[in-house]
């Protein structure tokens, strides 16, 4: 009897692990709608030449120094951009990490994928550049900031 008890309680333990694992993948949250567009429209407007846009989207706190930033040409050069929520980090009301994908020719073949890091400021979502670029310097060390293309394969 104890033998089976002992087996239940294994048993049980291994299914709730499973069940919170696979809801900590499956069931994890996207960023908000306004935190998307925050992106969005900082990112189509870059595009266009528009730079007053994208530093507005910035949190206020950074924005004077965006244009000194290293990073900056980066940026600039993109061409578009697909936000992708199945892997977004770390969200909560007022902050997330949302897996965005520049492009940086009109072919969509030179790409780099990175994690825009964005919070609530003053109730408006910005984008915090700072994080953004600790992020993406931390998770590619030397290959951040770098443009990749798939090569065909004949």
């Amino acid at each position: 009897m104890d033998d089976h008890r002992g087996r239940l309680v294994r048993g049980l333990g291994v299914s709730i692990v499973l069940v919170t694992m696979l809801c900590a993948v499956g069931c994890s949250r996207k960023a908000p709608d306004e935190a998307n567009a925050c992106i969005n429209n900082a990112l189509s407007a870059l595009a266009k030449g528009d730079t007053a846009t994208f530093i507005s989207a910035v949190v206020p706190a950074q924005r004077e120094k965006v244009p000194a930033l290293g990073e900056w040409a980066f940026f600039q050069a993109a061409k578009s951009h697909k936000i992708d929520n199945e892997f977004d980090l770390n969200v909560t009301d007022d902050s997330a990490m949302v897996m965005t994908t520049l492009y940086f020719d009109e072919e969509q073949k030179g790409f780099s994928t990175m994690y825009f890091v964005v919070n609530k400021v003053d109730g408006a979502w910005c984008i915090d550049l700072d994080a953004t670029i600790k992020k993406e310097r931390e998770s590619d060390g030397a290959q951040a900031f770098q443009v990749w293309t798939f090569e065909q394969q004949q």
